[in-house]
């Protein structure tokens, strides 16, 4: 029964480990299934009659005016300038996908129903014929000017309500859950409305609804021939191009609900650019209103920082098109931080500041972007409003939609008829394509469901560096969630990758020498009595709770190593050397006294830890003062004093090794053949004075090191070459330091533990046989136990490093959560088990986020596999090896 039970309880095991695994996978092979753009359906049309009933009548536009009549005469009696059938300025689809609606050049609002692309109805804005006219693409509001020089703001919004169903003609009210039909516009300024029944029977009304303020705002003398405008909380903003003027900038102040224009601000272009005649096609106002940029068809631009509205700065000519091309698509992508460009070549980029491409550190608009080339010339370029998809239309009927962070072509479909608009439905979970086609009074719409999946995360965006808006170049970053609707997500696994190898080298550099060591200290030299009381008490810091642990070193240890920082890095050299002295000193005192107090040695190498400690705090302030320019902080942030005592720091290990090897090669070997014949105490002395000697000739190696690498940076590149910003950083509170010796507690007693065991279960016989040949304990240690136990010892490292590996809590509260790519030990970082831990409860389910954290986990439990994996192979072929002794 019993051996039943084991067999069972093993194959379970493994086959939970390997469902767990499967779980995994099924969670993230999604991320890398590509998206799905279905067939678009070509809707009925403008053009289909509808038939009038009592309960609905036929809903006729507004003034009798619609897209392809002949424009209404402006106020002077002229034609309007803007020809009526254009491709319009805006084209946008409610979020709930029943409702469509469409401002033409001319300042005409159409409304659609976006279910069968019938016509609703129709508004002209304004009865003097505009010159020009553009609309917000992530927002509602208008901008119409006129030949006059004035400027009318106004809004074009979808309006949702839900209706009485008394209030609706009986069509409307026998509709079934899902279903839409055209119902009577309600309002003066509503142009069209959509009824769509809900759950419950419940009736909600989409009405498309457009005004044009009363007030005009003068931006010029001339007639206004180009417009873009920006709407913000605190204020919209206006740039437009005026005939014989050249560009303005006009900013607004709203209070509440008034709105109050500033004064006009001239864009002054230097009269040494080239630039084509006439007014620019395109303007443009990036977010906050910060930058102003126009664009002409051959792709020359201009582009002004207008950070201050009052005195704005041109800041650079650019062509956003390669030479010999026309600029034939220009638009935000939402959150206006990179532009869209496309040209009559099917060529689309995306444009955004950076400071990499400048020089002098000034941010120049940078091609950072750059997208499949389409089959044809670019029509029409309409970005998603909630997240980074772009649908793109082409000149031969191609229709595609992309991820503009990761240049990601989620699908492509083909149209009846190109289209001279498209844009996305709003939200995520009922995604639509919707294409615009055709002119005047033969306006076409399709429709296009997909599916966009994980988009925003492809295997090289995961794993390679991204170029992110506002960024000097391709960086790994990981930022999953952020504030406002035109937030970038950055799912890279690179900083999460490097933070968790970052806690796993430190935990083990504290873990793994003084594990290892304690094993062999108390299992070949301690009596048994005292070995069966040290061992339990080693073993009993396996239960304390890590999350004690991350709360002391987090509130009380963090703050002690930042108050005594210097005195922290002193005692890595003073208490090695305390107690290795006090070792020697040991072996010089009188043999009689060593052998009758020999039970008290334990006791006495304790009894130098308090030296050593003291001997850090007595020459924290002198280093401080020779090496650090008096002040660590300040001096670690590259503000004062030299490199010296950085490479100081990173040279001591290197040159104690390098005195350690030639004292044990070359120098001992020769004290030992001079001191033949000489008296035990007088030789133990002589191994006191070449201890304190290497001591002295090891800091004097590392600082001689630290200063010809210094004068060599003099010497080479004109400057001394400083680890100070590249290995070294500005101090954090919390860092790998603080983590790594936190995490030691609980990894030791592991780590402890099993090499104990392994050495243990080495036979006594070859103990006794080293003995017997002449060989010292320590001899018999090195190189006849711990060969003879190597297995077992590489096990307890690979278990210790699988334990700081999936470490979550000491992490989580003492490494600051900052995802970065630093190997600076004074900084914080994140591992994946902290990033599932903190972002897991937030992650909507399904999204790309959600994922993500599950492709950390199934990392986090490969790194995991391979370290055992390769942990047991290691440990059978040292263990084949020793059965042959």
């Amino acid at each position: 029964m019993a051996s039943a039970l084991i067999s069972v309880g093993g194959v379970g095991t493994i086959l939970a480990i390997f469902g767990v695994g499967l779980v995994l996978v099924w969670q993230v092979v999604p991320l890398f299934t590509p998206g799905d753009l279905e067939t678009p359906t070509t809707l009925t049309g403008g053009d289909t009659p509808r038939t009038a009933t009592a309960d609905a009548p036929v809903i006729e536009p507004a003034d009798g005016v619609l897209p392809g009549d002949e424009p209404a005469p402006d106020a002077a009696g002229g034609a309007a300038t803007v020809a009526a059938g254009e491709a319009p300025v805006r084209f946008a689809v409610d979020e709930f996908a029943v409702a469509a609606a469409t401002v033409a050049a001319d300042g005409t609002v159409v409304a659609l129903d976006a279910r069968t692309g019938e016509r609703l109805g129709a508004k002209r804005l304004a009865e003097q014929a505009p010159t020009a006219v553009t609309a917000a693409p992530d927002g509602a509001m208008v901008a119409v000017g006129f030949a006059d020089g004035t400027v009318r703001l106004g809004e074009m919004r979808f309006d949702s309500a839900f209706r009485p169903a008394a209030s609706l003609p009986a069509e409307a009210r026998k509709l079934a859950e899902g279903e839409t039909t055209p119902v009577p516009a309600e309002g003066d300024d509503a142009v069209g409305a959509v009824a769509e029944a809900t759950r419950g029977g419940r009736f909600r009304v989409q009405t498309v609804v457009a005004a044009l303020d009363e007030e005009a705002y003068s931006l010029g003398d001339g007639p206004v021939r180009a417009l873009g405008v920006y709407e913000s909380r605190s204020g919209p903003a206006v740039a437009g191009w005026v005939e014989g003027e050249g560009l303005k900038f006009l900013p607004f102040r709203r209070s509440g609900s008034k709105l109050t224009a500033r004064d006009v601000a001239p864009l002054t272009i230097p009269g040494s650019a080239d630039l084509p005649d006439g007014p620019p096609t395109f303007v443009r106002i990036a977010a906050r209103a910060s930058e102003a940029l126009a664009a002409w068809p051959d792709g020359r631009a201009v582009r002004f920082n207008t950070r201050n509205a009052r005195n704005p700065k041109f800041s650079e000519t650019l062509r956003l098109v390669d030479e010999g091309r026309t600029l034939t698509a220009l638009e935000w992508a939402v959150g206006r931080g990179t532009l869209l460009v496309g040209d009559d070549a099917g060529v689309t980029t995306g444009w955004f500041p950076s400071r990499g491409a400048a020089a002098g550190g000034a941010r120049s608009l940078t091609a950072a972007k750059n997208y499949p080339d389409g089959p044809a010339a670019v029509t029409a370029i309409g970005p998603s409003p909630v997240d980074r998809l772009a649908a793109i239309a082409y000149a031969d009927g191609t229709a595609r939609v992309v991820q503009t962070t990761v240049e990601n072509v989620v699908g492509e479909t083909e149209l009846e008829r190109p289209a001279a608009a498209v844009t996305i439905t709003p939200r995520s979970d009922r995604s639509f394509l919707y294409a615009l086609s055709g002119g005047g009074g033969d306006v076409g719409l399709s429709r296009a469901a997909f599916q966009a999946g994980a988009a925003d995360a492809t295997l090289a965006s995961l794993f390679l560096p991204v170029w992110y808006e506002g960024g000097p170049g391709p960086e790994a970053k990981w930022q999953s969630t952020g504030a406002g609707v035109g937030f970038e997500p950055k799912y890279g696994m690179w900083p999460l990758i490097f933070g968790t190898l970052k806690a796993t080298f430190y935990s083990m550099l504290f873990a793994a020498p003084l594990g290892i060591l304690a094993a062999i200290y108390t299992g070949e030299y301690l009596s048994k009595p005292v070995r069966a009381k040290v061992k339990p008490a080693v073993e009993v810091m396996a239960g304390l709770p890590s999350v004690v642990l991350g709360f002391l070193a987090a509130v009380a240890f963090a703050p002690f190593v930042e108050r005594y920082l210097v005195a922290a890095m002193c005692g890595i050299v003073t208490v090695p050397v305390a107690v290795l002295l006090g070792a020697y000193v040991w072996q010089a005192l009188p043999q009689p006294l060593t052998l009758r107090y020999r039970r008290w040695r334990l006791a006495a190498v304790a009894a130098c830890l308090p030296l050593g400690v003291w001997a850090a705090s007595a020459a924290a302030p002198v280093v401080e003062e020779a090496l650090f320019a008096g002040d660590v902080k300040f001096w670690l942030d590259g503000r004062a004093g030299t490199p010296v005592g950085a490479w100081m720091f990173l040279t001591l290990p290197l040159a104690a090794l390098a005195v350690g090897l030639g004292s044990a090669y070359g120098a001992t070997p020769k004290i030992v053949r001079r001191a033949r014949g000489w008296k035990r105490g007088r030789f133990a002395w002589l191994r006191v004075a070449t201890f304190l000697g290497s001591v002295a000739l090891t800091l004097g190696l590392a600082w001689g090191a630290a200063w010809g690498l210094s004068a060599a940076g003099n010497l080479i590149a004109g400057s001394p070459w400083d680890p100070r910003g590249e290995i070294v950083d500005t101090y954090q509170q919390r860092n790998a330091v603080v983590v790594g010796f936190a995490m030691a507690f609980t990894i030791i007693p592991i780590v402890y533990t099993l090499a104990d065991d392994a050495l243990s279960s080495v036979p006594d016989s070859l103990r006794s046989a080293s003995l017997g040949a002449g060989a010292t304990t320590w001899q018999t240690t090195v190189r006849v136990v711990v060969p003879a136990a190597m297995s077992g010892l590489f096990s307890a490292l690979m278990v210790g490093l699988g334990r700081a590996v999936g470490e979550t809590m000491i992490v989580l509260m003492a490494a600051g959560g900052t995802a970065i790519t630093e190997v600076n030990p004074f900084n914080g970082f994140r591992t994946l088990a902290v990033n599932i831990a903190t972002e897991i409860p937030e992650a909507a389910r399904g999204t790309t986020h959600y994922r993500t954290l599950f492709l950390a986990a199934l990392l986090l439990f490969a790194m995991t596999f391979v370290v055992n994996t390769a942990a047991e192979t290691v440990r059978l072929r040292f263990r084949k090896r020793v059965s042959q002794i």
